[in-house]
């Protein structure tokens, strides 16, 4: 007795739906590229379309084949690139899209670090920022892309590629009757540098060790930026290795000759032509005065009024020794005759000095109410250069220090007249 055999035929339109919606679904990142600009996939259409007719059992079964395979293609999506959502994206990682979005750049064969992740313009490439602290300064525009403060700064998440690398060179040169700008200028690394670079970029940060001992070798990371594959330009910061910012990020970056040659492109004024002609340099960054490495008290020869010499005066701003900043304020070049007039009860002052100015933390105290320095010129190399005579802190116990470290202390009126001579503001362009 044979048992009788119920054949269930399968649903043509679930099953044609379902090979419908593979032509829809991106393909899986780690396809070849061939087959991710392959075209989408459009049903073609017939007389019989629409039509409920019971079809042969050799077509209803490769309908079927065809359904298994996106089942296939489905879950290779959610093994290598996440899950597929219902409006054809790959959920997985914040803000990826369909392989398709890969720019032009990533499908011209530039260098693409082993393992790459392919990104779209709206997936994070930067770590966030954590307990990172930024190991050099990004000073100039590169790549059209502004710098980032330190505070700011987020290293390169591991796997991201670029497409290229831009670098900014930069250099000081003094313009004629314009002062000292701050030039910069463009390179781009080679395929096989692009490559180590993003690499060198992905390693551990080491952070400093404050019970460490570093060297004093300076380590020096021009600004950079990253051209990514789709078509981003980011400015990460550089991991350190406790001690310096990594040598082989430096190593990468740096010119392979002059930098001064390729920096054409004006950036800021550094110095006006009337810093220049006077010999005032601006205020030094982060925050020094001539006061705070100490030497108030030690005695020795005064110097004589020099024949000529400018007097540059700083003002101070901030309270603390974390938001205290200096500027170069006014300047003024006197004449001899004022100049020996204002100097001269200065030089030959005998003060003495109240005893908290004498006490040891005030040999260390900064000048926080600004102070005044007289600078002489000096013939220097193709350009002007000046030489520090002394350095008279404007408040506090009147401090005075010369070039050569001997230190007195002076009269609030032969104070005054100092600085009355430095009167003509500083502008910058």
């Amino acid at each position: 007795m044979t048992d009788a055999v119920t054949r269930k035929e399968p649903d043509e339109a679930g099953l044609r739906h379902a090979l419908h919606r593979s032509g829809e679904l991106p393909a899986p990142p780690d396809l070849p590229r061939r087959v991710l600009g392959r075209p989408p996939f459009t049903p073609r259409r017939s007389a019989r379309a629409g039509r409920r007719t019971g079809p042969p059992v050799r077509r209803t079964w490769a309908v079927a084949g065809a359904a298994a395979s996106v089942a296939a293609v489905v879950l290779g999506m959610a093994v290598f690139g996440g899950t597929a959502g219902p409006n054809g994206t790959i959920d997985g990682s914040a803000g990826s899209a369909p392989p398709a979005a890969t720019s032009a750049a990533g499908a011209s064969g530039a260098a693409t670090t082993p393992g790459a992740t392919t990104t779209s313009p709206t997936t994070p490439v930067l770590l966030p920022r954590g307990e990172y602290q930024a190991w050099s300064t990004q000073t100039v525009p590169c790549a059209g892309v502004a710098p980032v403060n330190d505070a700011e700064q987020q290293l390169l998440r591991p796997g991201v590629a670029a497409a290229s690398v831009v670098v900014c060179d930069t250099a000081e040169k003094e313009r004629a009757g314009d002062g000292v700008w701050l030039m910069a200028g463009e390179r781009e690394l080679t395929a096989a540098q692009t490559t180590a670079l993003t690499a060198a970029l992905t390693v551990a940060d080491v952070p400093v060790d404050p019970a460490g001992v570093c060297d004093a070798m300076a380590v020096v990371v021009p600004d950079f930026a990253l051209i990514l594959e789709d078509g981003r330009t980011v400015r990460p910061g550089v991991p350190g290795d406790g001690c310096h910012p990594s040598r082989d990020v430096a190593s990468i970056l740096a010119p392979p000759t002059d930098p001064g040659a390729r920096a054409t492109t004006p950036v800021e004024q550094l110095r006006s032509q009337a810093m220049v002609d006077a010999g005032c340099d601006p205020a030094s960054t982060p925050y020094a005065d001539p006061f705070s490495s100490g030497g108030t008290g030690s005695t020795g020869s005064r110097p004589k009024p020099p024949a000529a010499a400018s007097v540059c005066r700083y003002s101070v701003t901030g309270d603390s020794p974390q938001t205290r900043s200096a500027d170069l304020a006014s300047l003024g070049s006197p004449g001899r005759k004022e100049l020996a007039a204002a100097l001269d009860p200065l030089l030959d002052a005998q003060v003495k000095p109240a005893p908290a100015c004498t006490a040891a933390e005030a040999a260390f105290a900064p000048a926080d109410t600004g102070w005044l320095t007289v600078v002489t010129p000096v013939a220097g190399e193709g350009k002007a250069t000046s030489e520090v005579v002394l350095s008279v802190e404007l408040g506090g116990c009147h401090r005075v220090l010369t070039g050569g470290g001997v230190s007195w202390f002076a009269p609030q009126p032969a104070v005054a007249a100092l600085a009355a001579l430095a009167t003509d503001p500083v502008r910058l362009k």
